[in-house]
């Protein structure tokens, strides 16, 4: 929400992708994110480069990827993400299938 050029792709082999609308031919970023498929991703409506992430492995994670997305080199390097980890303290009994986010905490629904 915060650059308009850029989006987050979910894959079925775990990745996660930011792509810059700008420079379309490689992923501005990407991170291996779960095991097996993404299945929910969303931005945080106020903290720039924060991204929850759920995956088919019960896992929910909170990426902080401000500093990697803009300014970036065009080689998409730059500084690997701060994974706050699983969201919870265990795997979820199943899948989250959509992520959102509270005033406080990530939120999902199975």
């Amino acid at each position: 929400p915060f650059y308009t050029s850029q989006f987050a792709a979910a894959y079925e082999s775990g990745m996660v992708r930011i792509w810059d609308t700008r420079r379309p031919s490689h992923a501005a970023f990407r991170v291996h994110a779960h095991n097996g498929l993404v299945m929910a991703l969303d931005w945080h409506p106020s903290e720039r480069g924060t991204l929850a992430t759920g995956g088919r492995d019960r896992n929910i994670n909170v990426w902080n990827l401000d500093g990697c997305l803009a300014p970036c080199s065009d080689d998409g390097a730059g500084r690997g993400p701060e994974a706050a980890g699983p969201h919870a303290p265990a795997p979820h009994v199943a899948a989250p299938c959509a992520t959102t986010w509270s005033p406080c905490r990530a939120t999902t629904s199975q």
